[in-house]
């Protein structure tokens, strides 16, 4: 039998996440209970094994006289004893008691032989005709027991129909029903099912509790292990008890003792300690790590989307962790969460490289650590930017409001806080950092462009259909060194296509199709010259749709 179920908690008292045992403990010392509850938390912590427990207590021989008690009524029993001898009833017989585990009806729970708990897999068995089957059940009397207990897994899995027919026999359930349902996926359980339910809600287990467990598994199965290997067992758990249990399993089972080393070679690092690194790494700026920890993922030891999903979790719960007064690296964060919650792409080869581009783009930029000191450092590249700037502003009509002279631009630069700059420094450094490679000409020729021009106008959809309307009205006429000549038939289009963000757009297109810095260049040119200047049969993507035209136009306006 494995470890995850052979040491399966058995009493309220064993189980780990503090919480939970908590609200158990309170079920017990009320003496009463509820005719439906709701687990509802993560994976492998432990909902299952807490209501076969609930189903336990309620049906143990030594719980029998406190829960028929509470069916009489207490009021009733209260004029049974005066009428009696004149007895005061004892608080200590309106409590509920731990299951003996003893009994014949705990061991046949235990056993899952139980006539009186059923259990059903709602993953499975999720229709309309599976529950009203359940509910035809519901009226008779637990054979073996005192109270039926229907523990249904999985519950978010059922249809619409099926919850609706749970629903009419959670409304008015008959006296000596309790329904158990557990969920990992709370928000997927309608509200008219919640609303009838008494929630206990769990969490991820610490590293501390699942220690516990390890180590009390450890003792059992007499395998000598130190804290520091339990608790790396423990890490890589990521908090679920039942991962932690089966890891164990996995590296001491036939063992008398585990070490460290054993333990690193076998299981490797953990997701959750890998997200770390990444997040250090980004922290740093440390590009060469960034690409080591990309490689694990490309290698498929890790799921990328999951670990995009992990990282921009682990990023939030720092966000949120402190308010923003006292938090100095607020804006760090969330610049990071900003950069990195791209969409991954299905499409891609690499689904998802947008991601892993993100991070590298992070890394040349010029925000600098989440975890140091600064929320933001300025370089030397950074000044070389700013400088030019500063050049570019001299150069223009209109005065720099900002730095009169390069060495003000320096000095000022020295005396900056440790902050994030001004919006618009950070967009002008950013576009700079963010940009391919430009080259002085492109190193394809004409044809080879047009042969992959469909597939531009497709990706471009994707992303911005209106833009990608206005393009397909235009037609690449040639290449002239690093840009790629297009003429356009109307003024209105020109202008739109030419706005930065739309050439940002369609530039990053490019570069996603041909793998080169490639810039746009449109020029006006009459409807008329327009269709002699290249009708190429190659251009097969390039189509004048007046309505899709006009539809765009109208998207602009």
């Amino acid at each position: 039998m494995s470890w995850y179920r052979q040491y399966r908690p058995q009493t309220v008292a064993g189980l780990h996440i503090t919480p939970v045992r908590e609200n158990f403990l309170h079920i017990l010392e009320s003496g009463s209970f509820a005719h439906a509850y709701l687990l509802c938390g993560p994976k492998g912590t432990g909902k299952t094994s807490g209501a076969r427990i609930l189903a336990k207590v309620l049906n143990c021989e030594k719980n029998r006289e406190t829960i028929q008690r509470g069916w009489v009524g207490d009021q009733g029993l209260e004029k049974k004893a005066e009428s009696g001898k004149g007895k005061t009833l004892d608080a200590k017989r309106f409590t509920l008691c731990e299951p003996c585990n003893v009994c014949p009806t705990c061991i046949a729970i235990t056993n899952g032989t139980s006539m009186c708990v059923t259990e059903m897999d709602a993953a499975s068995n999720r229709g309309i005709d599976d529950i009203r089957e359940l509910t035809t059940r519901v009226g008779l009397s637990p054979a073996d027991g005192v109270v039926s207990v229907y523990i249904i897994d999985e519950v978010h899995m059922l249809t619409t129909e099926a919850f609706n027919a749970l629903l009419k026999v959670l409304e008015e359930p008959p006296q000596h029903v309790v329904f158990i349902l557990a969920t990992t996926e709370r928000h997927k359980v309608p509200e008219t099912i919640l609303s009838r339910c008494q929630l206990i809600a769990y969490r991820k287990a610490t590293i501390d509790e699942v220690w516990v467990a390890l180590r009390a598994i450890a003792t059992a199965e007499r395998i000598e292990a130190s804290d520091e290997v339990l608790r790396r067992i423990a890490t890589l758990a990521d908090g679920s008890l039942r991962d932690g249990v089966k890891l164990f399993e996995q590296v001491g089972k036939g063992k008398t003792s585990v070490t460290l080393d054993e333990v690193n070679s076998s299981l490797g690092e953990g997701n959750s300690e890998i997200v770390e690194q990444f997040i250090t790494a980004l922290a740093k700026k440390d590009i060469e790590r960034i690409l080591t920890l990309c490689s694990t993922l490309e290698q498929g030891s890790i799921n990328g989307a999951q670990f995009q999903k992990d990282v921009l979790s682990s990023l939030h719960a720092r966000l949120i962790g402190a308010p923003a007064k006292k938090n100095p690296h607020f804006p760090t964060y969330v610049a990071l969460l900003q950069k990195l919650n791209v969409a991954i792409s299905p499409n891609l080869p690499i689904p998802w490289l947008p991601f892993e581009l993100a991070a590298m783009e992070w890394c040349l930029s010029s925000c600098h650590s989440v975890g140091g000191s600064e929320a933001c450092l300025h370089t030397e590249s950074t000044k070389t930017e700013l400088n030019s700037l500063s050049e570019r502003k001299k150069s223009s009509d209109k005065p720099d409001a900002t730095f009169k002279n390069e060495e003000q631009a320096s000095s000022t630069l020295d005396s900056l806080p440790l902050t994030l700059p001004k919006e618009k420094e950070v967009v002008d450094v950013k576009k700079k950092n963010e940009e391919p490679l430009e080259l002085e000409s492109i190193p394809i020729d004409f044809q080879t462009f047009l042969s992959s021009w469909h597939s531009v106008l497709q990706l471009l959809k994707s992303k911005n259909s209106s833009l990608e309307a206005l393009l397909r009205s235009t037609k690449p006429t040639g290449i002239a060194g690093k840009y790629v000549e297009v003429s356009v038939s109307y003024k209105f289009h020109k202008e739109q296509l030419e706005l930065d963000r739309n050439l940002l757009v369609i530039e990053d297109v490019l570069f996603a199709i041909y793998k080169l810095k490639m810039t746009l260049r449109f020029s006006l040119v009459e409807k008329a010259k327009q269709a002699a200047i290249s009708p190429d049969s190659n251009l097969s993507g390039v189509v004048h749709d007046v309505s899709l035209v006009k539809a765009a136009e109208d998207a602009f306006l």
